[in-house]
C-alpha cells in the first residue's frame, strides 16, 4: 500500500534527511505496529478510506484513523476494529490495541482515541511539590475494577470521585 502519487517526491526528500540509524529505528517501530511481513489475501469488509469521513460513534476513532489514512487514495480498502479490542483478529485490521501473547499480527496498531489516552496535562505545579495521592474517577462495573476499588477504598493515599 503506497500513498497517493503527490507524496512520492516528499517521501523521497524525507528519506534523504534521515540518518541510517534513525531510519532503522523508524522501520523497527513501524514493524512493531504492523507485524505483517507479506501481503495477505482474506476477508475485506468493503470499507474504503473515504468512508472514514462518514463517522459513526465513537467518532474519535474515525478522525484519528483518517489523520493518517488521508495520505492514501480515497478508494483504497481499509478495515478496522474500533473499541477495546482484546482478542486476536481473524484478518488484518487497524485497532488501538492487541493481546500481548499469541499470533497477534492481524491487529495492526494505530494511535486511536488520542483525546482520551494520549493527553499531556501541562500544569504550573512542580511534580515534587505535589501530594503523593492517587485520584480515581470512573464508572466501576467490571468485577476486577470493583475489587480494585474495594481494596483501596479506605487507603489515605487514594481519593475516589463520585
Amino acid at each position: 500500500m503506497v500513498p497517493v502519487k503527490s507524496y512520492d517526491k516528499k517521501i523521497d526528500e524525507l528519506y534523504k534527511t534521515v540518518s541510517k540509524e534513525n531510519l532503522f529505528k523508524i522501520e523497527k517501530r513501524v514493524d512493531y505496529y504492523n507485524k505483517i511481513q507479506e501481503s495477505k489475501k482474506g476477508f475485506h469488509s468493503g470499507t474504503q478510506v473515504k468512508d472514514l469521513l462518514k463517522p459513526k460513534t465513537p467518532k474519535s476513532y474515525y478522525f484519528d484513523a483518517y489523520e493518517f489514512a488521508r495520505f492514501f487514495p480515497a478508494d483504497y480498502p481499509i478495515d478496522f476494529k474500533f473499541g477495546d479490542v482484546n482478542t486476536i483478529l481473524d484478518y488484518p485490521m487497524i485497532s488501538k490495541r492487541r493481546p500481548i501473547k499469541g499470533n497477534n499480527e492481524n491487529n495492526i496498531l494505530l494511535n486511536l482515541e488520542k483525546a482520551r489516552h494520549f493527553v499531556n496535562v501541562k500544569g504550573d505545579i512542580d511534580f515534587l511539590t505535589k501530594e503523593n495521592k492517587l485520584i480515581g474517577r470512573a464508572g466501576v462495573y467490571q468485577q476486577h475494577r470493583i475489587r480494585f476499588y474495594e481494596q483501596y477504598f479506605n487507603n489515605p493515599y487514594v481519593i475516589w470521585g463520585k
